[in-house]
């Protein structure tokens, strides 16, 4: 099975804006890329917001200036009934 016979995952994403602890969930093949997860985070945390354009290298310090961090990314596991 190649990886783009594999069904998209659902993946936890720990972050902090402002000292509060943040999640959200997304969707993804593999373990997201850490632009894919910064976009992701701002078109949640500042809706209708035109996305600054910006390399790899200078997301995580573009995260930074808006008083984002990333902790964590992790395979979702549904709580069990």
């Amino acid at each position: 099975m190649t990886t783009w016979d594999q069904p998209a995952r659902r993946w936890l994403v720990t972050y902090r804006m402002e000292g509060e602890v943040r999640q959200m969930l997304m969707r993804a093949r593999n373990v997201p890329n850490l632009k894919a997860v910064a976009f992701s985070i701002y078109h949640l945390e500042f809706p209708g917001q035109p996305c600054p354009s910006t390399s790899r290298d200078n997301v995580e310090s573009w995260l930074g200036a808006r008083g984002i961090t990333l902790e964590d990314v992790q395979l979702y596991q549904p709580p069990r009934r």
